[in-house]
C-alpha cells in the first residue's frame, strides 16, 4: 500500500483519522503475512499428499484471508480519503465579509433541514431528510471550519471561560447563537431568535425591577386617592369634631406597612430520564425486559439496552464477544454499561487496563431513522473533541467504560 500520508498531526482530528489509517495498514500487513504463511502450508501438504479434510480446512483459511484483506483495503481508502480532506480542509482559508451573502444562503439550507428534521416522519422520507442535514452540514464544513466546529459541532473556544456551557447543535440554543452572530435583523432566523440564557437572567432581573416600581407608584396612587375622599367627607360634614379625627388619624398610623415585592419564579426540577425514555428515544421502540449480568460497580436499577456489542476497539486491542450475547446498554446519566446473557466472562485474563476506546459496532433497528431490520452500526468515539473513555476489565472477565465525553440522542452515540 502508498504510506503518503503522515504519522501525526497537531490538530486533533486528522491526528485520530491518521491514527485510524495506520493501524489498519498494520493490520493488513500482519493479515497479509498471516495469508502467505496458509499458502506455504497448502502447498506442502499438497506436495505431501496430505489429507483431504486438512487440505480443504486450509484452502477455507486462505480465502478467509483474502476476504479480509480485501475489506481492509477499502477500510484504508475510506479512512486515506477522509484524512486527505481533513487536510486539505486544514490548508483552506476562512471565508472573506464578501462570501457573506452564499454563507446566508448555506445556512438557510441548513435551518431548513434542520426543520424538516423535527417533523414526525417514516422510511424513505427520513432518510431523506437526514441526507439533506448531512449535505448541508458538510457544504458549511467546506465552506468555513470554524463556523461549522462552533455553531453545528459544538466545540468551545479555547479563550472562552470554563464556566460557559458550550452551543449545542440542535433546537432553540442554534437560533440563539446564530442571532448572536448574524445580529438582530437577521433575515434567516426572524425578529423572534431569542437570547443565550445569561441574557434571560439578566432580563428578568430588568422586569422584577419595573415590576416594583410600578407598584411603588400604585401604591402613591392609592394613597392620594384616599386623601382626596377623606378630605371630601370632612368638607361634606363640618360637624365632626377634633376627638374623632384626632382618633381617626391615629388608627390611620396603627396601620402597619404592607410592602410587596414582585414574585420570583421558582426553579423547576429536572429529573433523570429512566431506562424506557432512553430506549424509545435511542432506538425508537421498546420491545420488553430482559435480565443480564452486568460486572460489579454498575448502576443498580434497570438499564436501556441499546444494542448487541459486535466489536470495541482500544488502543491495546481488538475485542469481540465469545461466550453468549453481549448488550450495550446506559445507565439513567447517559453512561455506557456492558452486561451479558450468561455469567461467563467476557475477556479472559487478569485485571487490566485496554486504553482509550477508538470504535465501537453494535447491531440494533432504528424504525425512527427508517431502518427497521437489525443494522450495524459504528461510531468513533472522541471524533469532536478528542475525548475517549477507557475500557477496563475486572478480575471476573467483566468490562467497564470509565471517562469520556459522549452523549446520547436519537441519532445514536455522539462524540
Amino acid at each position: 500500500m502508498e504510506k503518503s500520508l503522515p504519522k501525526k498531526s497537531k490538530d486533533k482530528i486528522l491526528n485520530g483519522l491518521l491514527f485510524d489509517y495506520w493501524s489498519t495498514l498494520d493490520t493488513r500487513a500482519t493479515t497479509l503475512d498471516g495469508m502467505r504463511a496458509v499458502r506455504k502450508r497448502l502447498a506442502t501438504l499438497r506436495a505431501e499428499g496430505g489429507s483431504k479434510e486438512r487440505i480443504k480446512a486450509e484452502v477455507l483459511t486462505a480465502k478467509e484471508r483474502h476476504a479480509e484483506i480485501k475489506y481492509l483495503d477499502r477500510k484504508i481508502a475510506q479512512r486515506k480519503k477522509l484524512a486527505m480532506a481533513r487536510m486539505a480542509q486544514l490548508k483552506k482559508k476562512n471565508p472573506k465579509a464578501s462570501q457573506s451573502a452564499q454563507w446566508e444562503k448555506l445556512w438557510s439550507a441548513y435551518i431548513k433541514a434542520l426543520a424538516d428534521l423535527d417533523k414526525p416522519m417514516k422510511g424513505a422520507n427520513a432518510r431523506a431528510a437526514q441526507m439533506r442535514l448531512g449535505k448541508a452540514q458538510e457544504a458549511i464544513r467546506k465552506f468555513d471550519p470554524d463556523a461549522y466546529k462552533r455553531l453545528i459541532m459544538g466545540v468551545r473556544n479555547a479563550k472562552q471561560s470554563k464556566g460557559k456551557t458550550a452551543l449545542k447543535t440542535t433546537g432553540r440554543a442554534v437560533k440563539s447563537a446564530v442571532s448572536s452572530v448574524l445580529g438582530a435583523g437577521s433575515q434567516i432566523l426572524g425578529a423572534g431568535s431569542k437570547a443565550l440564557a445569561n441574557g434571560k437572567r439578566r432580563k428578568n432581573k430588568t422586569v422584577i425591577k419595573k415590576a416594583k416600581k410600578v407598584i411603588v407608584l400604585n401604591k402613591g396612587k392609592k394613597k392620594a386617592a384616599k386623601k382626596r375622599k377623606r378630605n371630601a367627607t370632612t368638607a361634606k360634614s363640618p360637624n365632626r369634631t377634633a376627638s374623632a379625627k384626632r382618633a381617626r388619624a391615629s388608627s390611620v398610623r396603627r396601620k402597619p406597612a404592607v410592602k410587596k415585592v414582585a414574585r420570583s419564579r421558582k426553579a423547576v426540577a429536572k429529573r433523570n430520564p429512566n431506562a424506557t425514555e432512553i430506549r424509545k428515544k435511542f432506538a425508537g421502540s421498546v420491545n420488553g425486559s430482559r435480565e443480564l449480568y452486568f460486572p460489579k460497580g454498575t448502576p443498580a436499577g434497570q438499564l436501556a439496552k441499546l444494542g448487541r456489542l459486535v466489536l470495541i476497539k482500544t488502543q491495546r486491542a481488538t475485542i469481540r464477544p465469545t461466550r453468549g450475547t453481549v448488550w450495550l446498554c446506559a445507565d439513567t446519566n447517559g453512561k455506557l454499561h456492558l452486561g451479558s446473557t450468561t455469567q461467563a466472562p467476557m475477556v479472559a485474563g487478569p485485571a487490566r487496563n485496554f486504553g482509550k476506546v477508538l470504535r465501537l459496532e453494535y447491531e440494533s433497528s432504528k424504525p425512527h431513522l427508517g431502518y427497521g431490520k437489525p443494522v450495524v452500526w459504528f461510531h468513533r468515539m472522541g471524533e469532536e473533541d478528542g475525548i475517549r473513555p477507557t475500557l477496563h476489565a475486572d478480575s471476573a472477565g467483566g468490562l467497564t467504560f470509565h471517562g469520556g465525553a459522549y452523549r446520547l440522542t436519537s441519532r445514536g452515540i455522539e462524540n
